[in-house]
């Protein structure tokens, strides 16, 4: 959930996850990388190893929110932090694989719900 919102919220130890709330397109692709980055870095060093972006209320990708995930895949994995994609629609994932955003960042073929997914990612243990 929100932390800001739901300051009673369970952490999950060394997972973050974001959730854009609308469409990841050129006009705010740029907003979303920052903000990212932002928490990231306002984080304890070392406390994040995983990243979750769920894009599960990003109804549309374009090209421009495409190559926004690719560099913000090369700057998380420059701070040892490891990006997920779960939740992303069709049209989304169909974007994602045209990119070959599939191959650096895993699977996006199913829709997992989050909480599965992040149970999951949880469980991995340290970023590779």
């Amino acid at each position: 959930g929100d932390r800001l919102r739901h300051p009673q919220a369970e952490a999950i130890p060394g997972v973050g996850v974001v959730r854009p709330e609308g469409a990841i397109v050129y006009l705010g692709a740029e907003h979303v990388e920052q903000a990212v980055l932002a928490a990231t870095d306002a984080a304890p060093a070392g406390s994040v190893r995983h990243l979750v972006c769920d894009l599960s209320n990003a109804p549309g990708l374009d090209a421009t929110g495409a190559q926004m995930l690719r560099k913000l895949h090369g700057a998380l994995a420059a701070r040892g932090i490891r990006l997920h994609i779960v939740g992303a629609h069709g049209r989304v994932r169909d974007v994602l694989r045209a990119d070959g955003i599939d191959a650096l960042v895993g699977a996006v073929a199913i829709a997992a719900p989050r909480d599965a997914s992040v149970a999951a990612i949880a469980a991995e243990g340290p970023a590779a």
